[in-house]
């Protein structure tokens, strides 16, 4: 049994950690392919913190979502709101200056 309890999914060959993480996959694609707001997206991206040229983490994104009016989005399908997760989301808007949507 998972941590979470959290049932791992495979969607277009493509491994998500949760139904709920493969639903938000399914919304984006239904965004890019049927509604044509979506430009394009990535899952799984990882986006490292280097301070002082010393690489001190890396958040993975479970989503960078690109819109076609040229803004982009950090996506993050969340069950559980861990303290590892808050902090990360902090690093985020204090590092790059973005916020993540969680969904």
């Amino acid at each position: 049994m998972n941590k979470y309890r959290n049932t791992p999914v495979v969607i277009d060959g493509q491994r998500f950690a949760s139904k709920h993480e493969a639903r938000v996959y399914g919304e984006l694609c239904a965004m890019r392919d049927w509604l044509g707001t979506v430009e394009f997206f990535k899952c799984q991206v990882p986006i490292p913190f280097i301070i002082h040229g010393v690489k001190v983490c890396t958040y993975i994104a479970d989503f960078v979502v690109w819109y076609k009016d040229g803004t982009a989005q950090i996506i993050d399908a969340k069950g559980v709101r861990t303290r590892e997760y808050l902090t990360k989301k902090k690093l985020v808007k204090a590092y790059y200056g973005i916020d993540i949507i969680e969904k």
